[in-house]
Protein backbone atom coordinates (compact mmCIF):
# COMPACT_ATOMS: atom_id res chain seq x y z
CA UNK A 1 0.00 0.00 0.00
CA UNK A 2 1.84 3.49 -0.81
CA UNK A 3 2.06 6.51 1.32
CA UNK A 4 -1.40 8.18 -0.65
CA UNK A 5 -3.30 5.37 -0.36
CA UNK A 6 -2.34 5.50 3.56
CA UNK A 7 -3.38 9.09 3.98
CA UNK A 8 -6.26 8.75 2.25
CA UNK A 9 -7.53 5.92 4.94
CA UNK A 10 -5.75 7.89 7.65
CA UNK A 11 -8.46 10.68 6.84
CA UNK A 12 -11.39 8.63 5.74
CA UNK A 13 -11.97 5.88 7.98
CA UNK A 14 -12.33 7.28 11.27
CA UNK A 15 -15.09 9.42 9.93
CA UNK A 16 -16.95 6.27 8.05
CA UNK A 17 -16.46 5.27 11.70
CA UNK A 18 -17.80 8.35 13.45
CA UNK A 19 -14.28 8.92 15.15
CA UNK A 20 -11.98 11.90 15.42
CA UNK A 21 -8.62 11.93 13.54
CA UNK A 22 -5.46 13.56 13.24
CA UNK A 23 -3.34 13.77 10.50
CA UNK A 24 0.19 14.51 10.73
CA UNK A 25 3.25 14.96 8.48
CA UNK A 26 5.53 14.05 10.74
CA UNK A 27 7.32 17.28 10.97
CA UNK A 28 6.44 17.82 14.44
CA UNK A 29 8.07 15.30 16.59
CA UNK A 30 6.94 14.55 20.18
CA UNK A 31 3.39 15.00 19.86
CA UNK A 32 0.60 13.08 20.69
CA UNK A 33 -1.16 11.27 17.31
CA UNK A 34 -4.38 11.56 19.37
CA UNK A 35 -6.76 14.51 18.07
CA UNK A 36 -7.69 17.34 20.44
CA UNK A 37 -10.79 16.50 22.13
CA UNK A 38 -12.59 19.18 21.02
CA UNK A 39 -11.88 18.53 17.37
CA UNK A 40 -13.90 16.23 14.61
CA UNK A 41 -10.15 16.56 12.29
CA UNK A 42 -6.59 18.14 13.28
CA UNK A 43 -3.95 18.49 11.04
CA UNK A 44 -0.51 19.06 12.44
CA UNK A 45 2.24 20.20 10.15
CA UNK A 46 5.19 22.62 10.81
CA UNK A 47 5.70 24.26 7.80
CA UNK A 48 2.37 23.23 5.77
CA UNK A 49 -1.14 24.83 5.77
CA UNK A 50 -4.65 23.90 4.90
CA UNK A 51 -5.37 24.92 0.99
CA UNK A 52 -8.89 26.06 1.12
CA UNK A 53 -11.05 25.97 -2.08
CA UNK A 54 -10.30 28.27 -4.72
CA UNK A 55 -13.60 29.62 -6.49
CA UNK A 56 -14.95 32.86 -8.00
CA UNK A 57 -17.66 34.65 -6.06
CA UNK A 58 -19.64 37.38 -7.57
CA UNK A 59 -20.75 39.32 -4.94
CA UNK A 60 -20.72 38.76 -0.69
CA UNK A 61 -25.03 38.69 -0.95
CA UNK A 62 -25.34 35.73 -3.02
CA UNK A 63 -23.99 32.26 -2.80
CA UNK A 64 -22.45 31.34 -6.02
CA UNK A 65 -21.69 27.94 -5.28
CA UNK A 66 -22.77 24.70 -6.62
CA UNK A 67 -25.82 22.62 -4.22
CA UNK A 68 -27.85 24.98 -1.61
CA UNK A 69 -26.00 27.67 0.91
CA UNK A 70 -25.05 26.25 4.03
CA UNK A 71 -23.60 28.10 7.02
CA UNK A 72 -19.76 27.70 7.74
CA UNK A 73 -18.68 27.28 4.31
CA UNK A 74 -15.32 28.79 3.84
CA UNK A 75 -13.73 29.64 0.63
CA UNK A 76 -10.88 31.46 -0.98
CA UNK A 77 -11.93 33.95 -3.65
CA UNK A 78 -9.90 34.77 -6.45
CA UNK A 79 -12.00 36.91 -8.33
CA UNK A 80 -11.01 40.86 -7.47
CA UNK A 81 -14.43 42.23 -8.91
CA UNK A 82 -16.00 40.72 -6.15
CA UNK A 83 -18.94 43.23 -5.32
CA UNK A 84 -20.55 43.95 -2.37
CA UNK A 85 -24.49 44.64 -2.17
CA UNK A 86 -24.94 44.84 1.02
CA UNK A 87 -22.85 47.12 3.72
CA UNK A 88 -22.92 44.55 6.30
CA UNK A 89 -21.09 42.08 4.28
CA UNK A 90 -17.65 44.28 2.82
CA UNK A 91 -15.41 42.69 0.81
CA UNK A 92 -11.85 41.89 1.52
CA UNK A 93 -9.28 45.14 -0.05
CA UNK A 94 -8.94 43.62 -3.59
CA UNK A 95 -11.26 41.20 -3.20
CA UNK A 96 -8.94 38.51 -2.65
CA UNK A 97 -8.85 36.61 -0.19
CA UNK A 98 -11.07 33.93 2.87
CA UNK A 99 -14.54 33.89 3.33
CA UNK A 100 -17.39 32.41 4.88
CA UNK A 101 -20.95 32.19 4.43
CA UNK A 102 -22.88 32.55 7.58
CA UNK A 103 -26.34 31.89 6.17
CA UNK A 104 -26.95 35.22 4.81
CA UNK A 105 -23.76 36.52 2.99
CA UNK A 106 -20.28 35.93 2.53
CA UNK A 107 -18.35 36.95 5.54
CA UNK A 108 -14.74 38.27 4.63
CA UNK A 109 -12.24 36.45 6.92
CA UNK A 110 -9.37 39.49 6.24
CA UNK A 111 -10.64 43.08 6.24
CA UNK A 112 -7.50 44.91 6.58
CA UNK A 113 -6.10 47.01 9.41
CA UNK A 114 -8.75 48.66 11.86
CA UNK A 115 -9.41 52.13 10.56
CA UNK A 116 -9.71 53.28 14.24
CA UNK A 117 -7.10 54.58 16.88
CA UNK A 118 -7.11 55.06 20.35
CA UNK A 119 -6.90 59.01 21.15
CA UNK A 120 -3.24 60.11 22.40
CA UNK A 121 -1.69 56.51 21.11
CA UNK A 122 -0.67 55.30 17.33
CA UNK A 123 -2.19 52.07 18.87
CA UNK A 124 -5.15 50.81 16.72
CA UNK A 125 -8.54 50.69 18.96
CA UNK A 126 -9.60 47.09 19.96
CA UNK A 127 -12.47 47.72 22.07
CA UNK A 128 -16.01 49.56 21.90
CA UNK A 129 -15.42 51.56 25.03
CA UNK A 130 -12.12 52.98 23.78
CA UNK A 131 -12.11 56.75 23.00
CA UNK A 132 -10.80 56.95 19.22
CA UNK A 133 -9.88 58.96 16.07
CA UNK A 134 -8.56 58.87 13.01
CA UNK A 135 -7.10 61.04 10.58
CA UNK A 136 -9.29 61.04 7.14
CA UNK A 137 -13.06 62.00 6.95
CA UNK A 138 -16.17 59.57 8.16
CA UNK A 139 -19.29 59.18 6.01
CA UNK A 140 -22.28 57.98 7.68
CA UNK A 141 -25.48 56.80 5.34
CA UNK A 142 -23.74 57.58 2.83
CA UNK A 143 -19.97 56.46 0.82
CA UNK A 144 -18.48 59.81 0.30
CA UNK A 145 -17.56 62.98 2.03
CA UNK A 146 -17.62 66.26 -0.11
CA UNK A 147 -14.55 68.01 -0.67
CA UNK A 148 -13.24 70.19 2.30
CA UNK A 149 -15.53 68.29 4.96
CA UNK A 150 -14.73 66.00 7.85
CA UNK A 151 -17.79 64.61 8.51
CA UNK A 152 -20.88 63.97 6.17
CA UNK A 153 -24.14 62.67 7.50
CA UNK A 154 -26.59 61.52 5.08
CA UNK A 155 -30.38 61.73 7.44
CA UNK A 156 -31.24 62.82 10.90
CA UNK A 157 -29.29 63.54 13.68
CA UNK A 158 -29.98 64.12 17.14
CA UNK A 159 -27.66 65.82 20.15
CA UNK A 160 -28.43 66.92 23.82
CA UNK A 161 -25.80 69.47 23.25
CA UNK A 162 -23.61 70.66 20.40
CA UNK A 163 -20.74 73.48 20.67
CA UNK A 164 -19.63 75.04 17.42
CA UNK A 165 -16.27 77.41 18.16
CA UNK A 166 -16.19 80.05 15.88
CA UNK A 167 -12.29 81.43 14.36
CA UNK A 168 -14.28 84.96 14.01
CA UNK A 169 -15.05 87.43 16.61
CA UNK A 170 -18.40 87.32 18.29
CA UNK A 171 -21.07 90.31 17.01
CA UNK A 172 -20.30 92.80 20.36
CA UNK A 173 -18.31 94.70 17.98
CA UNK A 174 -21.53 96.53 16.87
CA UNK A 175 -22.07 97.97 20.50
CA UNK A 176 -18.89 99.48 19.74
CA UNK A 177 -18.89 103.57 19.04
CA UNK A 178 -16.58 102.88 16.02
CA UNK A 179 -18.92 100.60 14.44
CA UNK A 180 -20.28 102.15 11.59
CA UNK A 181 -24.66 101.04 11.32
CA UNK A 182 -26.19 101.27 7.36
CA UNK A 183 -28.66 103.75 7.80
CA UNK A 184 -31.91 102.39 7.02
CA UNK A 185 -32.49 103.57 3.92
CA UNK A 186 -29.70 102.23 2.71
CA UNK A 187 -30.88 98.67 4.29
CA UNK A 188 -34.32 99.30 2.10
CA UNK A 189 -32.84 99.89 -0.96
CA UNK A 190 -30.16 96.73 -0.64
CA UNK A 191 -33.07 94.49 0.58
CA UNK A 192 -35.29 95.93 -2.40
CA UNK A 193 -32.34 94.93 -4.97
CA UNK A 194 -31.36 91.57 -3.30
CA UNK A 195 -33.69 90.23 -1.49
CA UNK A 196 -31.92 89.81 1.69
CA UNK A 197 -30.24 91.37 4.07
CA UNK A 198 -27.13 92.74 4.27
CA UNK A 199 -23.93 89.70 5.25
CA UNK A 200 -26.75 87.52 5.00
CA UNK A 201 -26.84 84.36 2.98
CA UNK A 202 -29.35 84.16 -0.06
CA UNK A 203 -31.85 81.70 -0.44
CA UNK A 204 -30.04 80.15 -3.23
CA UNK A 205 -26.55 80.03 -1.64
CA UNK A 206 -27.85 78.27 0.94
CA UNK A 207 -29.54 75.53 -1.21
CA UNK A 208 -26.28 75.42 -3.36
CA UNK A 209 -24.32 75.61 -0.48
CA UNK A 210 -26.42 74.40 2.82
CA UNK A 211 -26.08 76.27 6.18
CA UNK A 212 -23.07 77.22 8.30
CA UNK A 213 -24.44 77.07 11.83
CA UNK A 214 -21.72 78.66 13.23
CA UNK A 215 -21.42 81.51 11.32
CA UNK A 216 -25.25 81.85 10.74
CA UNK A 217 -26.03 82.46 14.51
CA UNK A 218 -23.03 84.79 14.23
CA UNK A 219 -24.92 86.90 10.96
CA UNK A 220 -28.59 86.14 13.47
CA UNK A 221 -27.17 87.78 16.28
CA UNK A 222 -25.22 90.74 14.57
CA UNK A 223 -28.61 91.09 12.95
CA UNK A 224 -30.40 91.32 16.30
CA UNK A 225 -28.29 93.35 17.57
CA UNK A 226 -28.43 96.03 14.66
CA UNK A 227 -31.87 95.66 15.46
CA UNK A 228 -31.37 96.79 18.65
CA UNK A 229 -29.38 99.76 17.80
CA UNK A 230 -32.30 101.08 15.15
CA UNK A 231 -34.91 100.61 18.12
CA UNK A 232 -32.95 102.68 20.49
CA UNK A 233 -32.58 105.33 17.80
CA UNK A 234 -36.30 105.07 16.82
CA UNK A 235 -37.13 104.91 21.08
CA UNK A 236 -34.96 108.19 21.07
CA UNK A 237 -36.44 109.78 18.18
CA UNK A 238 -40.07 109.06 19.60
CA UNK A 239 -39.16 110.58 23.20
CA UNK A 240 -37.80 113.54 21.07
CA UNK A 241 -41.26 113.90 19.43
CA UNK A 242 -43.36 113.02 22.49
CA UNK A 243 -41.10 115.68 24.43
CA UNK A 244 -41.90 118.47 21.50
CA UNK A 245 -45.88 117.07 21.49
CA UNK A 246 -45.70 118.34 25.22
CA UNK A 247 -44.55 121.78 24.53
CA UNK A 248 -46.79 122.45 21.67
CA UNK A 249 -49.39 121.42 24.06
CA UNK A 250 -48.64 123.17 26.39
CA UNK A 251 -47.92 126.29 24.67
CA UNK A 252 -51.14 125.91 22.79
CA UNK A 253 -53.11 125.56 26.36
CA UNK A 254 -50.86 128.59 27.53
CA UNK A 255 -52.10 130.60 24.25
CA UNK A 256 -55.84 129.31 24.74
CA UNK A 257 -55.84 130.77 28.12
CA UNK A 258 -54.25 134.06 27.20
CA UNK A 259 -57.00 134.22 24.41
CA UNK A 260 -59.77 133.43 27.17
CA UNK A 261 -58.22 136.51 28.93
CA UNK A 262 -58.19 138.49 26.11
CA UNK A 263 -61.70 137.98 24.94
CA UNK A 264 -63.01 138.96 28.20
CA UNK A 265 -61.18 142.13 28.74
CA UNK A 266 -61.98 142.97 25.63
CA UNK A 267 -65.70 141.82 26.25
CA UNK A 268 -65.63 144.20 29.57
CA UNK A 269 -64.48 146.98 27.72
CA UNK A 270 -67.39 147.13 25.37
CA UNK A 271 -69.70 146.87 27.66
CA UNK A 272 -68.59 150.28 29.50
Amino acid sequence: MNKNTTLLLTLFLPFLAGAQTKIKDGTVPGTSILPHSGAIIELESANKGLLLTRVSLSGTSSWGLQGSAVAGMTVFNYNTAISSGNPAYPVIPGGVGPYTWDGTGWVALRYGAEPWFVQGTSGQATQNVENIYQTGSVAIGGNTVPAGYKLSVKGWGIAEKLVVKLNTDWPDYVFSKAYSLRPLEEVENFVIAHSHLPEMPSAKDVSRDGQDLGEMNRLLLQKVEELTLYLISQQKTLQSQQSQIVELKESINSFKIKKKGFLHLFQSKRSL
